[in-house]
């Protein structure tokens, strides 16, 4: 689902309380390439003169690699809600310094792309298209119209289910339990991992057991 019209709620909620002052975001202005992608970005005419193409299929449409996939997710995640603050300002708000991101019209073609251009001395620049740059287009270029996985309730597609640990809360201390609490502390979480994983846990008797 597209939330970009729900950012400055999101963020003033994630943002209240710690007396941070709301940044301005960005209007969503890049194509939707993660509902619509499109393997042929860079071969296909038709598809580079669109602004905003809806040709191809949601990017992880018929993805593999594993016999299940759970989404583990905290709807309230504190980290997490302010990812958006990311998304609006792309393209190029994340990017290292020395690099520009753009969303750009070819003059010469007439077709649409995104153009990095490397500053320095002797400044370069080029053109990223789908697949071949896909990660750097996610990373750096296109805004994502929805939450991140571990926010997003009903993910669908080759996610079996989903586990909602909204008891972690949504203040900073429920997103990083890796450096401030123990694994016990967190036994919801690593029960939940080895029963949907089929891990077995090794007893003190030296044999095996399903959490």
């Amino acid at each position: 689902p597209d939330i970009t019209d729900k950012w400055p709620t999101i963020l003033t909620e994630t943002l209240t309380g710690y007396s941070i002052p709301l940044p301005v975001l960005k209007k969503c202005t890049t194509p939707n390439v993660y509902a619509y992608y499109y393997d042929k970005g860079r071969t296909d005419i038709a598809y580079r003169r669109q602004e905003y193409p809806q040709m191809g299929k949601p990017y992880m449409s018929g993805i593999g690699g594993a016999a299940n996939w759970h989404n583990y997710m905290n709807p309230v995640d504190w980290a997490l809600g302010l990812w958006v603050i990311d998304q609006s300002k792309k393209p190029n708000g994340a990017s290292p310094l020395q690099q520009q991101y753009d969303y750009v019209q070819l003059w010469l073609d007439h077709t649409w792309g995104f153009k990095k251009t490397d500053s320095g001395l002797f400044p370069d620049y080029n053109f990223l298209y789908l697949p071949d740059n896909r990660y750097e287009i996610f990373s750096y270029c296109a805004q994502a119209r929805s939450y991140p996985a571990g926010r997003q309730t009903n993910v669908g597609g080759a996610f079996v289910d989903q586990q909602i640990f909204s008891t972690y809360g949504d203040k900073h201390p429920g997103h990083s339990a890796q450096f401030l609490e123990s694994i016990s502390e967190r036994w919801l979480y690593w029960t939940h991992l080895l029963t949907d994983c089929e891990i077995r846990c090794m007893n003190i008797s030296g044999g095996s057991t399903v959490p």
